[in-house]
């Protein structure tokens, strides 16, 4: 498609519409520098803010009491044998059908979604 054409008086001369133009080019340089700087001053603001943050989180002393965590053994029934003929055909229609969850336990089907 491409931009629109402008189409300016007659009376305007070349060396006028040039002119204009530099100005505007001059205006947007100036006014993306100002954006660049007020970006990169957020940013460093923001990092420092972080900093002092993760500063007053992470440098503290050890507590004097260590924690009391109990250790518990659970067997949970998960079975580590060998697949089935069964799974593998199950798990293959699953994908066919945009069933099977994915390692983000999303389905293949809502894939298109979420990118």
């Amino acid at each position: 498609m491409g931009h629109k054409k402008h189409h300016h008086k007659r009376w305007i001369t070349v060396d006028t519409l040039d002119k204009i133009q530099e100005r505007r080019d001059k205006k947007a340089a100036i006014n993306t520098s100002r954006t660049r700087a007020e970006e990169v001053k957020a940013h460093a603001e923001y990092t420092e803010e972080w900093v002092e943050h993760l500063k007053k989180r992470l440098n503290r002393p050890a507590p004097l009491d260590p924690l009391n965590i109990e250790v518990t053994f659970t067997d949970l029934p998960i079975n580590v044998g060998p697949l089935t003929i069964e799974e593998i055909n199950m798990a293959i229609r699953q994908i066919k059908s945009g069933k099977a969850r994915g390692p983000n336990r999303n389905t293949t089907g809502n894939c298109g979604i979420i990118n």
